[in-house]
Order: structure tokens, then C-alpha cells, then sequence
């Protein structure tokens, strides 16, 4: 995926008809095979990265949505519902969908109320403490970047 923004980044950067071209494909694949994979979710990712530069929270908030399948059929339904309703079935039966996040730590999903945020970047989720702490020496770098602090400093105990 690196390779590909390195040669499209002049695409990528404020071509609002290739973002929109990505929701629609990655949305007539969802129809097609009924079911998201890595691709699917890394094309999301760089769409909605692109698609909401500007407004950091709201870019972190669709991310985490984009890890499990409900957030995929939500992105999709959101980015595409100006031009069509096709999605508008899957958004009424993910609605019924359990609320879950996937824990960075140990990559299996929770309950999404039982899930635990980290302070700093506010965007990296944990099952518990202990996933947290073992995975803070990976998490470090993402963290630095993900945080909003006007200071740039990171807090050392997230």
C-alpha cells in the first residue's frame, strides 16, 4: 500500500472523483462478494485518510469503524449515499450488528463498551491494561503521530 500512495500521490492529494472512485469500487465489491478482506479495508483506509485530512477525529473515528465488517458497511453506506441507495439494506442489518472493536494488542474483538482507549492518540483500543502495556513499545510511534496535542508531546503512560 506504501508503493501506491508513493506513485498516486499526486492523485491521491485532493482528487475528490479517485476518493469517491474508491468508495464505489470497494462498494460494488462488497455487494459482489458479501464479505470485506485486508485489501478492501487498506483501500477504505486510504480513502477516508484522504477524504477527511482536515478533521482528524473524525479520520481516526471512520479508521477504527473500517477494522470490522459493520464499520465497512457504514463507511460505505455513508460515502455512497448521495449517488445510490445500494447499500441501504446492509446499513438496516448492521444496525443490528454487536458493537465491536478489534484490541491492537491482541487482535481479537470485544465489546466495544468494554474496551479501553489509549489516552494519547486517543485512537489505539486494548481488551485491558496488561494488552496495553505489552504493546506499547509497537504503539509508541503510531501514538506520536496519531496525537492531536497542540504540544506534540507524547504522554509516556498510555
Amino acid at each position: 500500500m506504501d508503493n501506491v500512495v508513493k506513485d498516486h500521490k499526486e492523485i491521491l492529494e485532493g482528487d475528490s472523483n479517485f476518493i469517491r472512485y474508491i468508495f464505489a469500487l470497494c462498494t460494488s465489491w462488497y455487494l459482489k462478494t458479501k464479505t470485506t478482506n485486508g485489501e478492501m479495508k487498506a483501500l477504505l483506509c486510504l480513502a477516508t485518510v484522504n477524504k477527511y485530512s482536515s478533521d482528524s477525529e473524525k479520520m481516526n473515528r471512520y479508521n477504527i469503524a473500517i477494522r470490522l465488517d459493520r464499520g465497512v458497511i457504514n463507511c460505505l453506506s455513508r460515502e455512497t449515499k448521495s449517488f445510490c441507495d445500494c447499500m441501504q439494506a446492509k446499513k438496516m442489518e448492521a444496525k443490528g450488528m454487536a458493537k465491536r472493536e478489534l484490541c491492537l494488542g491482541c487482535r481479537i474483538t470485544f465489546p466495544r463498551k468494554d474496551m479501553l482507549i489509549c489516552g494519547g492518540c486517543k485512537f489505539a483500543l486494548y481488551c485491558n491494561e496488561d494488552c496495553q502495556t505489552k504493546d506499547w513499545t509497537k504503539h509508541r510511534g503510531d501514538c506520536y503521530f496519531f496525537t492531536t496535542k497542540p504540544s506534540g508531546k507524547n504522554d509516556q503512560n498510555n
